[in-house]
């Protein structure tokens, strides 16, 4: 069982989850902390899962962000990799540990991260945070950080 804590200033142990009072397993990958230290979006597998899955369907890694002011976890409908399912049953292909950490976008409001739903191919997805929209923004590319626009660079 996969937990999340921190240690404050002071040096206390703080919990940040409890997964173990809801959950007969937890498995945590990939923790990213928003720009502000106000959130962690990581990957997330949750046993049994926390809505309903169609007959056969392997539980796959899920988009979670954790605001550690409330310890609120929202877990979205967004999968970092759905190729762990081969005719039913999980594949050894699955890949959950190499699933990039989610990125987060300079101002806190938006994460990108890459789905996985084949062995080649990946969608680029764009998440909203306050609306929680998602979006897909690219296909067959690996995010790996925001270009800040406006910036002068000094020589």
């Amino acid at each position: 069982m996969d937990e999340i804590f921190a240690l404050t200033k002071d040096g206390e142990i703080q919990r940040l989850t409890y997964f173990a009072n809801h959950f007969d397993k937890a498995k945590i990958n990939n923790l990213s902390w928003s720009p502000d230290s106000k959130s962690i979006a990581f990957w997330v597998t949750l046993e049994p899962p926390p809505y309903q899955l169609s007959a056969n369907a392997y539980q796959d890694v899920r988009l979670a962000v954790l605001n550690t002011e409330t310890l609120e976890i929202t877990v979205y409908c967004i999968s970092g990799d759905n190729i762990g399912l081969e005719n039913g049953v999980p594949s050894p292909k699955f890949i959950s540990e190499q699933i990039p950490a989610p990125i987060w976008s300079p101002d806190g409001m938006q994460i990108v991260v890459e789905n996985r739903y084949a062995d080649d191919n990946s969608r680029l997805i764009l998440l909203d945070i306050p609306s929680g929209k998602a979006v897909e923004i690219g296909k067959d590319i690996e995010p790996v950080g925001w270009m800040i626009s406006g910036l002068k660079q000094s020589r």
